[in-house]
């Protein structure tokens, strides 16, 4: 017959072993949450860390996109400055080409075979209009010029004009209405374009 103190110690033995394995089963749960938590943590972070670079690398590719456009900006504004500068010094040696040459015997001849080209002008009266240079320089030679070739010198009124800056002249027939430009600096204008893609294509090569 089973006595009430061997019921007792069979009761005692298997509670601890519900107790034991309940407390198994419990460290497992444990266990297997913890590691489930640590990888949904390490996936996280992972993906946080993918998430990070990435824009990094965006905030980077950003800048470096920027510093490029104005890399480009700055040198096509150095190509330009530069440009710029090449033609003006063109102009300006040009300009210099032309003033020596004003003081030639060549380019007093040139005033003297445009005034006879114009000479059917002369028999109205006529303006003509040189530098105001030329004018101080030209004027009573050319005067003694048109003389020699039969012109009527009451017709014909020589002034400086400061619209003329480089050379040649300018003839006017008022009565007639018209204007005939001789001068250099109408022909500089002219083929100022023509001078300057010259000047340009010379730079690129």
């Amino acid at each position: 017959m089973v006595t009430i103190e061997q019921k007792l110690a069979l009761f005692s033995k298997l509670m601890q072993q519900d107790i034991a394995e309940d407390m198994h089963k419990r460290r497992e749960e444990l266990e297997q949450d913890f590691k489930s938590r640590k990888l949904s943590s390490e996936q996280q972070a992972e993906e946080e860390a993918k998430k990070y670079l990435n824009d990094y690398k965006k905030k980077e590719q950003s800048k470096l996109a920027e510093i490029k456009s104005k890399s480009k900006l700055l040198s096509k504004k150095e190509i330009m400055k530069a440009q710029e500068v090449c033609i003006a010094d063109i102009f300006q040696n040009l300009y210099q080409k032309i003033a020596e040459y004003t003081l030639s015997e060549e380019y007093e001849n040139s005033l003297k075979d445009k005034l006879l080209q114009l000479r059917p002008y002369f028999i109205h009266n006529v303006d003509i209009y040189l530098t105001q240079t030329d004018e101080g320089r030209y004027k009573q030679t050319l005067l003694s010029f048109l003389e020699t070739q039969g012109v009527d010198l009451e017709l014909v009124n020589i002034q400086g004009s400061s619209r003329l800056q480089l050379g040649g002249l300018i003839l006017k027939v008022p009565s007639e209405q018209v204007q005939v430009d001789f001068s250099i600096d109408s022909e500089i204008s002219a083929k100022n374009d023509e001078i300057t893609e010259m000047v340009l294509e010379a730079i690129v090569e």
